[in-house]
């Protein structure tokens, strides 16, 4: 009995060497897996890290393009600005000259009504000093 038992251990053993030789593999095939797997996970960041920098070189044109699209717009304010300041000046003067020709003819007016009252009072003075002319 003693060679049957030795046998029957000698099987389980062999059963348990087959399931741990089974495990084993397993483990093998996951730990390969994995080491495949962290490959690609490494490939994918040094992807995404190129497409970062290519990402950033387009988004430091896109700001340089900016930021000469702001100067441009701000050098056209400020010409339009002094053009528009000069348009202006023009017109106030224009606008002066306009008013001068009514000035003169306000002051012309002015000058003739004052000389027609100092002729309209001559002329009342002469004829009352004819009035007392006549009466003396």
């Amino acid at each position: 009995m003693d060679n049957e038992v030795l046998k029957e251990l000698i099987n389980e053993l062999k059963d348990f060497r087959s399931e741990c030789n089974e495990k084993i593999d397993s483990l093998n095939e996951k730990v390969s897996n994995f080491s495949i797997n962290q490959a690609l996970i490494r490939k994918d960041i040094e992807f995404m890290k190129e497409e970062d920098k290519q990402q950033n070189k387009l988004l430091d044109e896109h700001i340089e393009g900016i930021d000469q699209i702001h100067e441009y717009n701000t050098q056209n304010l400020k010409e339009f600005s002094e053009k528009m300041e000069n348009e202006r000046n023009e017109l106030k003067e224009e606008i002066e000259k306009l008013k001068a020709p009514r000035k003169w003819i306000k002051g012309t007016m002015w000058l003739l009504t004052a000389l027609g009252i100092i002729s309209g009072a001559i002329y009342a003075i002469i004829r009352i000093i004819q009035f007392f002319k006549i009466i003396i």
